[in-house]
């Protein structure tokens, strides 16, 4: 260091040796640096300004962010990583994300199949979503995540909800409006929006304003208004994915195909607004105006769907013009990248992904049909729901096991959510309906049209929850809400999901059959079980 520091002052050495030889021998090379400092600041002051850090330390030539080096004030730049710290950082993710999901896909779907194959009255999503979880606390000690401060510094968590939100769900909307019978849904379109808007915004609400109420009761400590909406808006999602499995078994499309439809579009156009509302609630900074959210929600549900529309007539331009038929694979999988595009360009314009994807997937269904040759339609639709199945099971597995990383404390106010959304969705689906009545009876509605309470009853038990529930708890930014605010959103979020699933999911199909909505004979082709 002595003869770097004559070197160096002469002009005969290299500074940038020297600034790294200094750091590299630290604290041992203390008492040397301090009898040279007189030498070593003048000629440190001649360094070049490329060569020195924003707060005018010293760095060392070389490429990457500069390191500064304790009680130095000198800044080391880092070595380029070589190819054996890739490799281990493959090896990294590999051990910690990629092997912990693939055997705990293997495992779930190995054991929903086993149990489905005995009883068909515990929905499929459920049996997953339950081995999920097991498997996923198998995971989590073999990993170690106990040493995490919070669950959120799990690499597994941030992988999942990035897995889930840009390539599974996209493809689950888009396929379920290729499977919606568009004749259908465009005949109750404003049923549809007066249940998803009306219906959403009527759940949060009641769920936020009541566990605020349950606050000042001293029930529990969750009081923020913004806390408390965003617990309104993430129990407020429906999915009714085990009811539509249910209707697919006993064929309730054939007979009831407007049933089906409202159910499935009132889910899936809800899901969008709820989407939206926790989207405005993560982005603000004071609370708004009521005014004010509703008119910005819906500017922004109406945008959703004009882009929607607009994105599918334009991508099926070129389908029209190439004359596609359907039956190549190029062509198929030209319509399996058209979610994903819309879902990420939607998100940049600040739009709703969900309400965009479900009409373009409307309208390119209503394009297919007219210019696909009949066995390329039908290739192309069972492609898509085969996707879209697997997109939707492969939801449930991780959202259950990525459960398994976060404390599951907070009973009583897990109860709370569970009420909670079992009697809004009873009052949303009886207001809502006999609104919908009122005005299909002034209009000179046929009785078939109106809503009986058989139909509000199966729209009752379809208001289930489900892995887009918990992903959007996921969502939710701990920066304004407190960690532990979250992870009581996410531990009330699946208490909610696994309850309904296995409550509401297994009794939509006796309740069909005991409403007499289907045969006997169809119930006892479709189940497993016999009654009597």
């Amino acid at each position: 260091a002595e003869a770097a520091c004559a070197e160096a002052t002469d002009g005969s050495g290299d500074l940038s040796a020297l600034l790294q030889l200094t750091a590299s021998l630290g604290p041992a090379s203390a008492a040397v640096g301090s009898s040279h400092a007189a030498v070593v600041a003048p000629a440190a002051a001649a360094v070049p300004s490329a060569a020195r850090g924003s707060d005018g330390g010293a760095v060392v030539a070389g490429s990457g962010s500069a390191v500064e080096q304790p009680g130095t004030g000198t800044r080391q730049a880092p070595v380029e990583s070589s190819t054996s710290s890739f490799d281990e950082e493959v090896e990294e993710i590999a051990k910690t994300s990629v092997l912990p999901l693939l055997a705990i896909m293997m495992n779930a779907f190995l054991a929903s199949g086993l149990i489905s194959k005995y009883t068909s009255l515990i929905p499929e999503s459920f049996c997953v979503m339950a081995v999920a979880l097991v498997l996923g606390f198998v995971i989590r000690y073999r990993m170690g995540a106990d040493s995490y401060p919070n669950y959120t510094e799990c690499g597994f968590i941030w992988f999942d909800s990035e897995l889930i939100n840009f390539f599974l769900w996209p493809s689950v909307i888009f396929a379920g409006g290729w499977r919606c019978s568009t004749p259908h849904v465009l005949g109750q379109l404003p049923t549809i929006v007066l249940f998803s808007i009306m219906g959403s915004l009527m759940t949060a609400f009641v769920i936020a304003r009541t566990s605020m109420l349950f606050h000042e009761l001293g029930l529990h400590s969750f009081g923020g208004w913004r806390e408390n909406f965003a617990l309104g808006a993430v129990l407020s999602a429906t999915e009714p994915m085990a009811a539509m499995a249910t209707f697919t078994k006993v064929n309730l499309e054939r007979d009831r195909p407007w049933l089906v439809a409202l159910i499935f579009g009132e889910s899936a156009v809800n899901t969008g607004i709820a989407i939206l509302y926790l989207g405005v609630l993560n982005n603000m900074d004071e609370q708004p105006q009521a005014k004010i959210l509703a008119q910005e929600m819906v500017v922004k549900f109406i945008g959703s769907m004009c882009f929607g529309c607009v994105c599918g007539l334009a991508l099926s331009g070129p389908m029209v013009m190439a004359k596609f038929k359907g039956e190549a694979s190029s062509e198929v999988f030209y319509i399996i990248f058209i979610p994903y595009l819309l879902y990420s360009v939607a998100n940049e314009m600040f739009l709703s992904g969900t309400i965009a994807c479900l009409f373009a997937g409307m309208v390119i269904r209503l394009i297919c049909s007219a210019y696909f040759s009949e066995s390329g339609f039908r290739t192309t639709g069972g492609f898509l729901e085969s996707w879209a199945g697997f997109a939707g099971a492969l939801i449930f597995v991780l959202c259950g096991a990525s459960v398994a990383f976060i404390r599951m404390e907070h009973f009583g106010f897990c109860l709370m959510g569970l009420s909670l959304c079992v009697i809004t969705r009873a009052l949303v689906v009886t207001v809502c309906g006999a609104t919908s009545n009122l005005v299909r009876i002034c209009s000179n509605a046929r009785e078939k049209e109106i809503i009986s309470w058989k139909d509000m009853t199966v729209m009752s038990l379809s208001g289930t929850r489900g892995g887009i529930t918990l992903l959007m708890a996921f969502w939710i930014d701990p920066r304004w809400c407190g960690q532990e605010a979250k992870t009581r959103i996410v531990t009330a979020a699946f208490f909610v999901v696994c309850v309904l699933l296995l409550a509401f999911g297994g009794l939509i199909g006796p309740c069909l059959r005991h409403l007499h909505m289907v045969s006997r004979q169809e119930m006892s082709k479709s189940f497993k079980f016999e009654h009597g």
